[in-house]
């Protein structure tokens, strides 16, 4: 029995016809769709290139030849191995060559998450700061990730000034030793504060002795994005006198868990914040703390070029909650879309029934609810203008 060679040679033929641009832009996106998917961790990154090079001599080609394929760079390295560390040093150097003069995106975070045994030094791991610090002109986004106290002194007596296309800087320390923190938070901050062009800054875990430090020592007048993730060691007050001071911001994320204003050393007394937040540049809001800060929160802040507000309150009085969101959203005559989420049914119902034609202004309002008598958690509800759910004064209520 004989196979007709045919059909094999003809795909052969079209595999070789393909276009060695089109080609690059394919390896691309799947290389950056992995690098995104949270899987790229940089032995997953190289075996990958390496197996579409072992496909045939144009792909190998292709592949060393693009330097947009060499421009994302992971170095999860965990200081505790004590086997050889791999990769070699002359990896992160043949990454950034073949990179040539391209913005790089440059992730450092350990193997296996946070590690409270680090011993002290390490040659290595200094050598691979020496060597991406070669490159640090190229740097366009950075994230430091889930790494303690000694990583983070060795990157904090790094120079950040020559990091002049760094636009996003991503960071989650969550566990350094409480007894440095305070001084490694400074020492950290202050070399961060060099970096001269940063635009967006996401930070998770984020303390009060970090608060007070970006306030003291980092100038953020360019910046546009902010990400705040609390870890409920600082109140709002402090949170609000760091916000306070970034008036260029056009989008804000605030999460996390605040401490109450009698726990925090920080602030003198149980009162609630009283000075305005004011934010002429600001068009997208989300916050998504106690629903009591959140009450709190809302009467401070005055945005008038505000577009987009998410509000998703953790627990609270709601029915407050509610007025207040009322009386932001009449303050905010721009708002074009109001997304409220976590709010209880028994709550949110009666505040349709009274208060919804209030925000007739908006014209997209998004409601997730959530049943407490319901085990299966929150039940989706979506709100495309107000009057199209009003019927007779009955709201039904669809999933859409």
């Amino acid at each position: 029995m004989t196979t007709d060679p045919e059909p094999t040679i003809r795909r052969n033929t079209l595999i070789h016809a393909f276009p060695t641009e089109m080609l690059a832009n394919i390896f691309h996106i799947y290389f950056w769709e992995q690098e995104l998917s949270g899987e790229g961790d940089c032995l997953s990154l190289h075996n990958a290139r390496v197996t579409f090079r072992l496909v045939c001599r144009r792909w190998n080609w292709i592949i060393q030849s693009t330097p947009q394929l060499w421009t994302f760079v992971v170095v999860d390295y965990d200081l505790c191995l004590k086997e050889p560390p791999s990769p070699p040093v002359a990896y992160y150097e043949d990454w950034i060559q073949r990179s040539k003069t391209l913005p790089i995106t440059l992730h450092i975070s350990p193997v296996d998450g946070y590690c409270p045994k680090c011993e002290e030094g390490s040659e290595h791991f200094a050598e691979i700061l020496e060597t991406l610090w070669t490159s640090v002109s190229r740097w366009k986004r950075l994230t430091i990730g889930y790494i303690c106290d000694l990583p983070i002194d060795m990157i904090s007596d790094r120079d950040f000034s020559g990091a002049n296309q760094l636009t996003h800087l991503s960071i989650d320390i969550p566990s350094l030793d409480p007894e440095t923190m305070d001084d490694t938070v400074e020492y950290f901050v202050q070399a961060l504060a060099n970096i001269p062009c940063l635009r967006s800054l996401a930070w998770n875990s984020f303390s009060g002795v970090m608060a007070v430090t970006m306030v003291k020592y980092m100038p953020c007048n360019d910046l546009t994005e902010l990400f705040l993730e609390f870890d409920e060691s600082l109140s709002l007050k402090p949170a609000l006198d760091l916000i306070r001071g970034i008036p260029s911001l056009i989008s804000l994320t605030l999460a996390g868990e605040l401490l109450d204003y009698n726990d925090d050393a920080e602030f003198d007394g149980d009162e609630p914040p009283q000075m305005l937040v004011h934010l002429p540049h600001l068009r997208f809001l989300d916050i998504s703390f106690k629903g009591s800060f959140c009450e709190d929160f809302l009467p401070l802040m005055d945005c008038p070029n505000l577009i987009s507000f998410t509000i998703s309150p953790n627990h609270g009085l709601y029915s407050e909650l509610l007025s207040k969101v009322v009386e932001f959203v009449g303050r905010h005559t721009a708002l074009k879309k109001l997304q409220m989420g976590k709010f209880p049914k028994h709550e949110i119902v009666p505040f349709f029934h009274t208060d919804m034609f209030q925000l007739n202004q908006v014209p997209v309002v998004i409601v997730h609810i959530y049943d407490k008598h319901r085990s299966y958690g929150e039940e989706p509800v979506t709100v495309e203008g107000f009057i199209d759910i009003m019927d007779s004064a009955k709201v039904e209520m669809r999933d859409v």
